[in-house]
């Protein structure tokens, strides 16, 4: 084990002697958690999945036979995922030509060697506030480690579907009409199949519904709780 982690792990340990109640975002960081620290394991709460809210919504259009724009968002894209993300789309443009691949995030500079040999066939719009979800057929977000990842429930949130790998924190809200959640190590081909299918679908996309305002309710209840203990 490397002096960094070690010191993360310290780091981590002695944050979470302090609470009374650790408070998850997610069943996946929930069982970290446990493992981890199993000592800590009784302050743990039932998880309190962030809120999304989608600023605007992708339109019910059907996906062009020969094209499509899959979307990756994500700063820290190597944890994320973002070359796996390029050679599952590469392969896709095989037989859909016109397929686009809109990166969100980092800088240009930091991605564009991931891009040689292409011509065309993709953006990369660097980073914004607010990803242009609306314009996505598909979020593809293949990440190493997610704890939560935000990106996938507002995408769902704009009616988006995605595909995902299974170590996301979000992947307990993506239902079987969300979208797909497969294993880290799936092959290339199990990738490209289940982008394809969403990029095929011509069922209307659902949307994830989850307020701040709900959230702050499951908090709430946590506070209670607290103050109840204090007493």
């Amino acid at each position: 084990i490397s002096l960094r982690v070690v010191m993360q792990l310290f780091l981590e340990r002695r944050e979470l002697e302090v609470p009374d109640y650790i408070v998850p975002n997610s069943q996946f960081i929930m069982q970290q958690l446990t493992h981890y620290y199993p000592q800590f394991a009784h302050k743990l709460t039932i998880p309190v999945v962030p809120g999304a809210v989608a600023a605007q919504l992708r339109g019910d259009r059907s996906v062009p036979e020969d094209g499509g724009v899959v979307g990756f968002v994500g700063k820290e894209w190597q944890r994320k995922g973002l070359s796996l993300a390029v050679e599952i789309v590469a392969r896709l443009r095989q037989t859909r030509p016109g397929l686009q691949l809109w990166v969100a995030g980092p800088a240009a500079s930091e991605i564009q060697s991931l891009f040689d040999g292409w011509q065309g066939g993709y953006r990369l719009l660097g980073w914004s506030e607010q990803a242009p979800y609306a314009d996505f057929d598909v979020l593809l977000h293949p990440a190493k480690a997610e704890p939560y990842g935000m990106v996938i429930s507002e995408a769902m949130a704009a009616k988006v579907p995605v595909v995902i790998s299974d170590v996301c924190g979000a992947a307990a809200q993506v239902a079987p009409e969300a979208g797909a959640v497969l294993p880290l190590f799936a092959s290339h081909e199990e990738w490209v199949s289940a982008v394809e299918a969403q990029l095929r679908r011509s069922d209307a996309r659902p949307q994830f519904v989850r307020g701040w305002a709900e959230v702050a309710r499951e908090y709430e209840v946590i506070y209670r709780n607290c103050r109840q203990a204090a007493k």
